[in-house]
């Protein structure tokens, strides 16, 4: 049905293809360009910020205290909805904060 000429472009492609489909992740990884800018996880803010909410109703309300001997920065994260803006507090301070459905709260990190 096939001619030589025919089958051998496809056993070559095919060979091609397996190699290309079995090759090690590091082969692939050794082509993406280092632009030195990692990306690293956000890390939680400190166990002294305490944080208080009330999500009984459409709008949920969010109270951060600054519970620590220093002062902090910390950023309220949202679940589907946008991350509130990384702010400073000063010991002893609070800032509090309110959105709504379908947001829900998704922690507080140090930034």
């Amino acid at each position: 049905m096939f001619g030589k000429k025919t089958s051998a472009i496809a056993i070559s492609v095919l060979a091609a293809a397996g190699v290309l489909a079995w090759s090690p992740p590091a082969a692939a990884a050794s082509n993406s360009q280092d632009t030195g800018t990692a990306v690293r996880p956000a890390a939680a803010a400190p166990s002294c910020v305490k944080t208080s909410l009330d999500d009984s109703g459409v709008r949920d309300h969010l109270r951060v205290k600054n519970n620590c001997s220093y002062s902090v920065r910390v950023k309220v994260k949202l679940a589907l909805g946008p991350d509130f803006s990384c702010i400073g507090m000063p010991v002893g301070s609070y800032h509090t904060y309110s959105w709504a459905w379908p947001a829900k709260f998704d922690g507080v990190d140090s930034c």
